[in-house]
């Protein structure tokens, strides 16, 4: 008996069977929280769909474990796409720096857009093969930005756009498909699905499929995998990181992990600083999009705990509730200053 394709099975089966009502749970969660429910209510149906979405991140880690088994069965075959012309959309710098460093591994060198106005003016002046645009953007979102561009007509009828978001499930993906987008990318980013949308939607003349080959490892090498093992054990001390969950994000490339952490480092207290004035000015309809990025960043490095709690801000935020946000944000704000004081123990320059 194969005991990796019995295991292989089991897996498989067991993220199809969890799948199918776990994301019953979140769409009525969802619906609740669209319903006049007291405060204690509320804030039950948060901590379901809180804990309902953790699940949701292990799920589909035990997809991604099936999926990765084959990816490197089949990593002696390059993905070079160096020949399409690819814009990212997206108003936070770090979801921007890690879309453009998963795309560069694949030799895109990708243009970037910090709105979607941005984006739309990039789109009516060049001749994108493919773009991928943040659904939730303050001033105009994904929904509105893909209605302007569909309306310009011609070839932007047909470009292929890709919506990256936060959201999962069936009724998610109607939603996007209904209104213009190609495709649907969950965040966090990870190679598999970067790799999976390339090779579905890029014009075949733009993919080139190359042969690796071995190579003997130098002292740099082993120096690089040295400092790589360093690196890990000083990021696993952390005990808000869970460095298996970060790794399983990007294939378990620790170089590109660790640049991620970096990123997330260098902008941690600027998010910071912004989400505090947007909450001490009142406006909490932009919190809310400022928390839902930090939600992001956060799952994307491994620490699902505080993505948790950001996520329960941003959830609050969309209700109006601004004396939640108000109680609720300094907790947070605490862990990501204590966060960033102990990553700087890694990152001193």
């Amino acid at each position: 008996m194969n005991t990796n394709k019995v295991k292989k099975d089991i897996l498989e089966n067991m993220a199809h069977e969890f799948r199918t009502p776990l994301n019953a749970v979140l769409g009525l969660a969802e619906l609740l929280m669209h319903e006049p429910l007291t405060e204690r209510q509320m804030e039950y149906v948060n901590d379901i769909y809180a804990s309902g979405q953790a699940l949701l991140f292990i799920i589909n880690d035990l997809d991604d474990e099936n999926t990765q088994s084959e990816l490197k069965k089949a990593k002696k075959q390059k993905l070079d796409a160096s020949l399409a012309k690819v814009l990212v959309i997206d108003d936070n710098e770090f979801n921007l720096k890690v879309a453009k460093g998963f795309l560069k591994l694949s030799q895109i060198d990708a243009d970037i857009a910090f709105s979607a106005k941005e984006g739309i003016e990039l789109i009516k002046a060049n001749d994108y093969n493919l773009v991928f645009m943040d659904y939730m953007m303050p001033e105009m979102d994904g929904i509105e930005a893909i209605s302007l561009i569909r309306k310009l007509g011609s070839k932007f009828a047909g470009l292929k756009i890709i919506a990256t978001t936060a959201k999962f499930g069936s009724s998610a993906k109607e939603m996007f498909l209904s209104n213009g987008f190609d495709d649907f990318m969950p965040k966090p980013l990870n190679i598999t699905e970067i790799e999976r949308v390339l090779k579905t939607w890029l014009p075949a003349d733009k993919i080139i499929f190359e042969e690796t080959t071995s190579k003997i490892e130098t002292d740099n090498e082993i120096n690089n995998d040295n400092n790589d093992t360093a690196f890990i054990n000083a990021l696993s001390e952390i005990k808000e990181i869970d460095t298996l969950l970060g790794l399983s994000r990007v294939e378990d490339d620790i170089f590109i992990y660790k640049a991620t952490v970096e990123i997330f480092y260098n902008n941690l207290m600027s998010e910071c600083i912004k989400m505090s004035e947007l909450l001490a000015g009142h406006n909490i309809d932009l919190f809310g999009t400022n928390v839902h990025a930090m939600k992001s960043m956060l799952s994307t490095i491994g620490a699902m705990e505080l993505s948790e709690l950001a996520l329960l801000l941003e959830l609050a935020a969309k209700k109006g509730e601004a004396d939640y946000c108000y109680d609720n944000y300094p907790p947070l704000h605490q862990n990501l200053l204590s966060l960033h004081q102990r990553l700087a123990g890694i990152f001193p320059n």
